[in-house]
């Protein structure tokens, strides 16, 4: 240590001193203790299979610590570099007298796991009091691998029974069972920590637990995946639990992957809903009919068209998308011996039957049959009055009159023998002429069909039956 004295002395004699605080010649560098990656101080650093692993590519968390006994640590300069030798990525930067930072704005990419390449160094160099600078200290080498990443949780069964139970089955939006909950999931990764455990929750809200709460238990894991991120547990598997479920409800499945690093990976299904009611199938029209009240089962219809057969009908389902619409005519309920079972494109709302469907016309009832199928696989299945084809009219019976009638006096035709095997006969009609085919006598009259004579009075006429 050196000082400089000062004096000054006036004329009168008088002195006065100024003592400086003294110079400390320091012809030493410093020395650098340590340099550790991927923590700030006060934590310990993890080095793994000799890698530092972390999953940040935009910077590097480190800490260091140099020493100078004469003139003390003014300042610390980092540089980071794709080889212990190199600055490829950060040239020397004075980042002051913090023994720990955030090295920030680098662009780090993912080192490739078969050749470990690239990998990265830090390299932190002491700056004392003098403006000497320490030797350079390298970190151990770092190894960037993928952020962590939630997977995918989907509702269902579907294809939990394969052999080779890699990724997940179809998502469910509709199930039947309102006892019984199933979710499945894949593709949660942690390359830096590993997935350490699994637990899932059911709600009605995504994320939710009203309905069970987040456990561990009921779920299987597909023990047999290979290459696991992070030597943690599989990314892929299955839950199931019985739990109360009600119709017409939307529940939410989450599965959550806790990391060795304690970082919570989670996803939540996009819901299903319970449906245990079947579609409704409302008939419309068949044929020329289009009274409600006439379109059962068992009332009977006829027409004299036979090149065609029409219908017209609604299918809807509150709770469930319909899957599937088909249709069959039959000769008896449920039959297809008319026109096969064929499946229709119009899944909801209105729907009629294609053109070209020609019914039977020998005498033998067309039956429409209508199935609707919805996602669960309930389905409803309705069938149409018979509809009878008949192009032929009645077979002629007998009718018998007097051959003369006396004035003031009345006459009384009968008739017999009149029938139809196919329709049957809806009423007769009654009618009187001056000649064979003329009805200028009596005009043509309506009659129920039970009828079986007619009275003929001068000036009025009455029929009995």
């Amino acid at each position: 240590m050196y000082s400089v004295r000062v004096g000054a002395v006036n004329r009168a004699g008088a002195v006065a001193t100024y003592d400086t605080n003294g110079v400390l010649l320091d012809n030493t560098k410093p020395e650098m203790h340590w340099v550790y990656v991927g923590i700030f101080a006060g934590s310990d650093e993890d080095f793994i299979d000799g890698y530092v692993i972390q999953s940040d590519p935009a910077g590097i968390k480190a800490t260091w610590l140099g020493d100078d006994t004469e003139s003390g640590i003014a300042g610390y300069h980092v540089a980071v570099g794709t080889t212990a030798e190199s600055n490829d990525i950060l040239d020397w930067t004075d980042v002051g007298p913090d023994k720990d930072k955030y090295i920030s704005g680098l662009t780090l990419n993912i080192t490739d796991p078969v050749t470990l390449t690239p990998v990265y160094y830090v390299k932190v160099m002491a700056r004392n009091g003098a403006g000497m600078h320490s030797a350079i200290m390298t970190s151990h080498p770092i190894r960037v691998v993928d952020q962590d990443k939630p997977g995918i949780v989907i509702d269902g069964a579907a294809a939990t029974e394969r052999v080779d139970y890699i990724g997940v089955g179809e998502d469910s939006d509709y199930q039947k069972d309102a006892g019984v909950v199933t979710v499945q999931f894949a593709g949660f990764e942690s390359h830096e920590h590993g997935v350490t455990y699994f637990d899932w929750a059911v709600g009605t809200t995504p994320g939710g637990e009203e309905v069970q709460p987040f456990i561990m238990g009921g779920l299987i894991h597909e023990e047999s995946e290979s290459d696991v991120p992070g030597n943690g547990l599989a990314s892929t598997g299955f839950g199931q639990a019985v739990l109360p479920l009600e119709s017409g409800v939307k529940y939410y499945t989450t599965v959550r992957g806790i990391t060795n690093g304690g970082n919570i990976l989670e996803s939540t299904s996009d819901g299903f809903m319970v449906d245990q009611t079947p579609p409704t199938i409302q008939l419309e029209s068949f044929a020329l009919e289009e009274n409600l009240t006439q379109l059962l089962p068992g009332a009977a219809l006829y027409q004299s068209e036979v090149d065609s057969l029409s219908s017209a009908w609604k299918v809807k389902d509150t709770d469930c998308p319909i899957k599937k619409v088909y249709f069959s005519v039959g000769t008896y309920p449920y039959a297809a011996d008319v026109y096969n079972v064929t499946e229709i494109q119009s899944l909801t709302g209105d729907g009629t039957l294609p053109t070209g469907i020609k019914p039977t016309a020998d005498g033998r009832p067309n039956i429409l049959t209508i199935t609707a199928e919805n996602e669960v696989g309930l389905s409803t299945r309705i069938i149409s009055p018979s509809l009878i084809v008949d192009v032929t009219p009645p077979t002629e019976g007998v009718v018998k009159c007097p051959a003369f009638i006396q004035p003031l006096s009345h006459g009384e035709c009968t008739w017999t023998g009149f029938h139809d095997d196919e329709s049957a006969i809806e009423s007769f009609e009654f009618s009187m002429g001056s000649e064979e085919g003329l009805e200028d006598v009596i005009p043509p009259v309506s009659l129920p069909v039970h009828t079986k004579k007619f009275l003929i009075q001068e000036e009025r006429l009455a029929y009995v039956y």
